[in-house]
């Protein structure tokens, strides 16, 4: 699939680049609705696939799963195939937007009107006092915006925009959004996913104890979101304990994705974390396969960081705790840690 060259039509790029539930989900819905405003389009797209990538299609074990003895499995194998080809050129085209930066301009989404008058920070942050939330969606001036997703898929910042305003921290938070997953308020869905976080808090007391650095690499297991691994430190540097914790990515998923990289300050003396951001640090080949052989408290300013979220205000470590495990969502290792944690893995729609 990987090596399938084939062009998406711009106006099927642009459907699903703005599909809060992603093509995994629609793709085959919108080929069969037909009054799906894209079905005309996305079935003349679909006959375009090669009889060859088909026939491999039709041979592969993960499909021949999911395929469930279909009526028509040419037609059921080209929405399989397209689903994926789609799911990767979004994944590949937001990365690209984030690392070509904004050259002077507004960088996606700030441009619209409804953004117009706006102030965005110098790292592409916006304050969520600004917007109102549903919920779901981040609404402003009949608009509806989300969170900048920080996986390939597109609810991979459901969750910690949640749990900020679960924590009633929107007043001090920043985010940025994403330069895809946005429209007009009145046709972008609402949507909402089941998982629960709960469990027993870090041993605080231990953290704040800490006379040198303590830190740690997970592999990730079959469950966990796919990552070459995940380090994390916590460093005494004077008052503060740092915390540092990243997940990196394989190195042939560069183009696709960042790796998930998260920075705060606790302060023992308040009990508090002073500081608190997210962030997407966005590698070329070259720079992953540095990153690869380093630590995170060694890997210094490899790469290129987008912030997802940050605030400077002081926040409850209970707070910290259960924003990390949703920034950080389905890597399993990262939420045991943090806290134990029950999840549907599927997080299908209600």
């Amino acid at each position: 699939m990987d090596d399938l060259n084939l062009a998406i039509p711009e106006n099927v790029f642009d459907f699903f680049a703005a599909d809060p539930f992603g093509p995994m989900l629609t793709l085959s819905r919108a080929a069969d609705d037909a009054d799906s405003l894209i079905h005309s389009q996305l079935n003349l797209f679909l006959e375009t696939i090669p009889s060859e990538a088909v026939s491999m299609a039709c041979k592969d074990s993960q499909f021949l799963w999911f395929c469930n003895k279909a009526a028509s499995v040419d037609r059921e194998a080209r929405i399989w195939i397209a689903e994926r080809l789609i799911l990767r050129e979004v994944s590949r085209r937001r990365i690209q937007l984030l690392r070509e930066g904004c050259e002077g301009r507004r960088p996606r989404p700030y441009g619209i009107p409804a953004l117009a008058d706006l102030n965005i920070d110098e790292e592409h942050l916006v304050p969520l006092s600004e917007f109102q939330f549903d919920g779901s969606r981040l609404l402003r001036n009949g608009h509806a915006f989300t969170v900048l997703s920080t996986t390939s898929s597109p609810n991979s910042t459901y969750w910690l925009l949640d749990m900020i305003y679960k924590e009633r921290l929107s007043k001090p938070m920043s985010v940025r959004l994403d330069p895809l997953l946005f429209g007009p308020s009145d046709t972008f869905p609402s949507v909402s996913y089941r998982m629960l976080v709960y469990g027993q808090p870090l041993n605080w007391e231990r953290i704040s104890g800490l006379q040198q650095t303590e830190h740690g690499r997970w592999f990730p297991s079959s469950l966990s979101h796919q990552s070459e691994f995940t380090d994390f430190c916590w460093e005494p540097r004077g008052h503060e304990i740092h915390c540092l914790c990243e997940e990196v990515p394989l190195g042939r998923s560069v183009i696709l994705q960042g790796s998930r990289y998260l920075h705060a300050i606790y302060v023992p003396t308040s009990g508090t974390v002073e500081h608190f951001d997210g962030a997407l640090r966005l590698f070329t080949e070259e720079e992953v396969q540095v990153r690869h052989g380093l630590h995170v408290r060694k890997s210094g300013k490899l790469g290129i960081r987008e912030k997802v979220f940050r605030t400077d205000e002081p926040i409850p470590k209970d707070s910290f705790g259960v924003i990390t495990q949703a920034f950080f969502v389905w890597n399993y290792d990262v939420q045991s840690y943090f806290s134990k944690t029950l999840a549907d893995p599927s997080a299908l729609p209600k």
